[in-house]
């Protein structure tokens, strides 16, 4: 998911109007696939969607399509200029896109990855854009106006094998948080080391074992605010607040099934093609969250 600054009201320009004037909020960015009942992780169609940091505000932009056709896509980032990137799988492999964050049509840059499946991604406080390969367990730092991998750097070297599921996300200074199911890790990209942080217990629907597949921080946030995207229960959306001092979580939005929450949800606002009766999991899969370059 995507984290990315709201524009200030005019008047925070006036100076005098500085104490009256109500906090900004970023938008959070996200994708949702479809989980298919067999084989692969997640299949089209992919619903780019957003909210507040607040947890007000859920939209969605529509689904992710490339010349027309509806793609699997994971792998969200934005970059310091507020430019949406994400990745489009097919079993030849994952091909790096731009994103238009009103209309949620892709472009494709460069030749697609081979033999690649990218399954999240984000931008350092460089500007410098990292993308976890879970079919290979590597991390790629990728040349955003070719889709060229320029290095690589292995975590099968330290015995860490990335799973669909795994997302990255880089606080304001710098420091790389990874999220593989219900445990989120401390990413050294310099030493290729993985260092356990912490591992969410509280189950959630009924009986399901978190699985977070997405994670993103907030530059208008404290520096470890930590946004969460639940997708083995019903798709929630959690914030962990100063993880430094623990991980402790609180839901911020009930994401796409809300008639089927055993928790009262905050939005009655399923996102596109997401199941509202009938089911105690949802259908919608696969999220992605991504944080923002500005700082």
């Amino acid at each position: 998911m995507v984290v990315a600054p709201r524009s200030f009201l005019v008047t925070l320009a006036l100076g005098a109007t500085l104490i009256a004037a109500p906090a900004a909020h970023a938008v959070v960015w996200g994708l949702k696939s479809l989980a298919p009942s067999t084989g692969a992780a997640s299949s089209a169609p992919t619903a780019l969607f957003s909210f507040n940091e607040d947890g007000t505000g859920l939209a969605t932009s529509g689904n992710v399509t490339v010349a027309g056709v509806a793609v699997d896509a994971d792998g969200l980032a934005i970059s310091q200029t507020n430019n949406l990137f994400a990745y489009a799988l097919s079993p030849n492999g994952s091909q790096l896109l731009s994103l238009d964050s009103g209309t949620a049509v892709g472009t494709a840059i460069g030749s697609a990855l081979s033999g690649r499946e990218i399954r999240g991604a984000a931008f350092d406080t460089s500007g410098q854009l990292f993308a976890l390969d879970a079919l290979n367990d590597d991390v790629l730092l990728i040349d955003t106006t070719t889709g060229a991998v320029l290095s690589v750097i292995s975590l099968a070297v330290a015995g860490f094998d990335i799973a669909t599921g795994a997302d990255l996300a880089f606080r304001a200074d710098g420091t790389a948080v990874l999220v593989e199911g219900g445990a989120f890790y401390l990413l050294n990209l310099a030493t290729s080391s993985v260092t356990p942080l912490f591992t969410e217990t509280v189950i959630e629907v009924g009986t399901a074992t978190p699985f977070y597949a997405g994670i993103a921080f907030s530059a208008n946030a404290a520096l470890d605010d930590l946004f969460a995207y639940e997708v083995n229960g019903t798709d929630d959306i959690y914030l962990y607040p100063a993880i430094d001092s623990g991980f402790s979580r609180s839901l911020l939005l009930a994401a796409s099934c809300p008639s089927t929450r055993f928790d009262p949800p905050r939005f009655s606002v399923p996102l596109p093609g997401a199941r509202t009766t009938g089911c105690r999991h949802c259908v919608w899969c696969g999220g992605d969250y991504a944080q923002d370059g500005l700082r």
